[in-house]
């Protein structure tokens, strides 16, 4: 990637739309990089037929050196481990409470122990387990410092292997922010760090109160169809990335919450399909329903184009991966950049195939299909 130091001008209108503090260490991509096409080899997931090959709601996705696949299943709480064919192996936890029971597990993770970890939602702390040849055994808990029991997000851990507890929690400031915090394993906070929030005027969010502010009253999220939202992707080695969708100016923060580098560049999103567009006028329409005020009432419509950004994603060796809005009907595109901020490939797969909960190696991915009915698979990626 070519490094330059960004103009004063372009640096104080980044930072005017999207927060990006300084222009030191932005970045502007070449042209010449490599796209590869990642292909379906594997898919997991049946709509009939064997219990053990029924996905309810799909949280969590990883790899282990054995290249056995683990799905961890929201609804029906329980952890299946498949062999690298597919073929179910076994399951680890069950539905409750106690030690080593789960309930709306999610977001996996193998610690550098070689321990399986698990965000355990419902019971608001994390889960590890020694995995063997035929099961596991459960062996700790860690309890969460924080009340966004059901906000989904990597498990990472920093650089000393202590666990990176991630919630959100109340600002007087800018309202509600995202937090990180090093915990040890009896649950002590040891570091704290906040990921702070982009100014409200660049989201497409608009706040309507119902009634007079007190006993009764409510406030309701008006979000806009294909709008700008914060977008934020944690690495794991601890740090990690965040943006506004609506500019590609990411901001890279190495784990003690210090600005490390930047990368930019100039690209719009797509345009919306008539169908697109039709779809998310009636959003906005439903959205607005019962409320005192009108779709024109708000400071935002339908917009003519997606944002460029999608989804910040980080795979195993810590490489960013920049997805991109995607036209309607494309297929999936990302732009992978090692740690240093170099532009080194861009990897391309089925539009159909969600990366968001799922696992990304080196050179294969583990994600999540959905079918017309509902119906969740299980896909493994190569390429």
């Amino acid at each position: 990637m070519t490094n330059e130091k960004c103009r004063m001008k372009s640096c104080v209108a980044i930072a005017a739309s999207m927060f990006l503090w300084g222009c030191e260490g932005a970045s502007s991509g070449r042209g010449d990089v490599p796209t590869v096409v990642a292909e379906v080899n594997l898919e997991i997931g049946v709509e009939d037929g064997a219990e053990e090959y029924m996905f309810g709601r799909i949280g969590g996705l990883i790899v282990d050196e054995q290249q056995r696949i683990y799905v961890a299943d929201a609804l029906t709480n329980v952890i299946r481990v498949f062999d690298s064919a597919g073929e179910y192996a076994f399951t680890i936890g069950r539905e409750g409470a106690g030690p080593g029971e789960l309930q709306a597990p999610c977001c996996l993770a193998f610690d550098g122990k070689g321990l399986l970890w698990v965000r355990d939602a419902v019971n608001a702390r994390y889960n590890a387990y020694e995995v063997g040849v035929t099961g596991a055994e459960f062996r700790t808990s860690i309890r969460m410092s924080h009340g966004a029991r059901g906000y989904m997000v990597p498990l990472t851990f920093d650089q000393t292997g202590r666990l990176i507890d991630v919630g959100m929690q109340t600002n007087e400031d800018t309202g509600v922010e995202i937090i990180r915090l090093h915990l040890d394993p009896d649950g002590s906070v040891v570091n704290k760090v906040a990921v702070a929030e982009p100014p409200p005027d660049s989201l497409g969010v608009h706040l309507v109160q119902t009634g007079d502010g007190g006993v009764g009253s409510a406030v309701f999220f008006i979000h806009q169809p294909y709008g700008p939202h914060h977008i934020v992707g944690h690495s794991p080695f601890g740090g990690w990335v965040q943006a506004v969708s609506s500019h590609y100016a990411i901001r890279w923060v190495g784990p003690d919450g210090e600005f490390e580098h930047s990368i930019k560049r100039d690209l719009m999103g797509p345009r919306l399909s008539d169908d697109e567009h039709a779809r998310s006028e009636e959003t906005l329409r439903n959205q607005v329903q019962g409320l005192a005020i009108t779709v024109g009432d708000l400071p935002f419509g339908v917009p003519g184009r997606k944002t460029p950004l999608a989804e910040l994603l980080f795979d195993r060796e810590g490489r960013l991966w920049v997805q991109l809005s995607a036209a309607d009907g494309a297929v999936n595109r990302a732009h992978v950049y090692e740690r240093d901020g170099s532009w080194i490939e861009t990897v391309e797969w089925p539009r159909n195939v969600s990366l968001s909960t799922g696992y990304i190696g080196s050179g294969q991915a583990l994600g999540v299909s959905r079918d017309s009915l509902g119906v969740e698979r299980v896909v493994r990626l190569s390429w």
